[in-house]
């Protein structure tokens, strides 16, 4: 657990999240997302990049949640992953925020 305090405009997520007695519904943690109304000020104690890798930044955690702010540079990538087994929201605060799906061939490699 993160000893930096919990943004007041996160409260809301993490009140929902902390709610939770199993896997986060997609549908519900999307309406959460969209509803959130927070900042890069609110975000400052979280924020830090990599010199050559994006970075994942632990805001709080517990059974059934990760919530992460993840600071990826200009032409800085994630390495191709799938969410298997778990639920996955993604809100851009600032920037721009390009995915690339993949399918993945009978022989096991993907296009």
């Amino acid at each position: 657990m993160s000893t930096v305090a919990i943004p007041k405009s996160l409260v809301p997520l993490v009140d929902f999240l902390n709610r939770l007695e199993s896997r986060v519904p997609l549908d519900g943690l999307h309406q959460q997302l969209t509803q959130l109304n927070v900042t890069m000020d609110d975000l400052r104690p979280f924020l830090h990049f990599g010199e050559t890798c994006y970075t994942r930044n632990l805001i709080c955690e517990n059974t059934w949640y990760e919530l992460l702010c993840i600071c990826w540079k200009n032409g800085q990538k994630s390495l191709i992953h799938n969410h298997a087994q778990s639920t996955c929201g993604l809100r851009v605060i600032t920037g721009q925020g390009i995915e690339t799906t993949f399918e993945q061939r009978p022989d096991g490699k993907v296009d």
